[in-house]
């Protein structure tokens, strides 16, 4: 279970990260990293930079190079306690906010958003504190209702690469219909979702690891 739950948030975050630097087209960090390589003579000047095929390699190569970093990180410090609060905590903020977070501060900004993540912080905050009387089914609905609510709300262009950033970007044209490229933001969600039922089986095996005797 903590593989898991470790290769999850080694994703989702990275993958969040670079998709919120995304909003502004000139900022992307893959269209900085190619303006270097051309700057410097590595690679050729083709002209627009927005239609240059390199950028989308880019973009792939930092997710996945991000997402590698992230995990290997993750297992050098598994014996830690820094650890410990990275998955316990740090992913489970992550797994309840990170996707609604990023979605109000590069394409909503309106307070009914607000309000809906606050009961849904709150709400995860009393379950990981035994304060939640809920059955385990219902629970799992109410992540549900949670993320279909944020994935009704769509991706925007930060999100517009969605599976193209983690798996390469030129497989649009081959044979990727313009549907599934339309709703490819819909990984976010995704992932958002099974690493927020990932990281609770985590919290709760962790304590009951933590509460028998040494």
């Amino acid at each position: 279970m903590r593989w898991f739950h470790e290769l999850i948030f080694s994703i989702y975050f990275p993958f969040l990260a670079i998709s919120a630097h995304e909003r502004e087209v000139g900022g992307r960090w893959a269209i900085e990293i190619v303006r270097w390589g051309i700057s410097h003579g590595y690679l050729r000047n083709y002209g627009l930079i927005f239609e240059d095929y390199r950028v989308d390699i880019a973009d792939v190569l930092l997710v996945w190079s991000s997402i590698l970093v992230v995990y290997v990180v993750v297992r050098l410090t598994a014996k830690l306690s820094i650890s410990r609060i990275l998955l316990r905590y740090v992913a489970g903020a992550l797994a309840v906010a990170g996707y609604p977070l990023t979605l109000i501060c590069t394409r909503y900004n309106m307070p009914f958003l607000y309000v809906e993540l606050a009961i849904a912080i709150a709400c995860f905050v009393l379950w990981a504190k035994h304060k939640w009387p809920i059955s385990k089914p219902v629970n799992i609905f109410l992540v549900i209702l949670h993320y279909a609510f944020w994935a009704s709300l769509g991706g925007g262009r930060s999100f517009a690469g969605g599976l193209l950033l983690l798996w390469p970007s030129w497989y649009r044209n081959w044979g990727m219909t313009k549907l599934t490229i339309s709703y490819t933001w819909g990984i976010y969600p995704l992932l958002g979702f099974c690493s927020a039922l990932l990281w609770a089986c985590f919290f709760r095996t962790s304590e009951v690891k933590k509460a028998e005797p040494m």
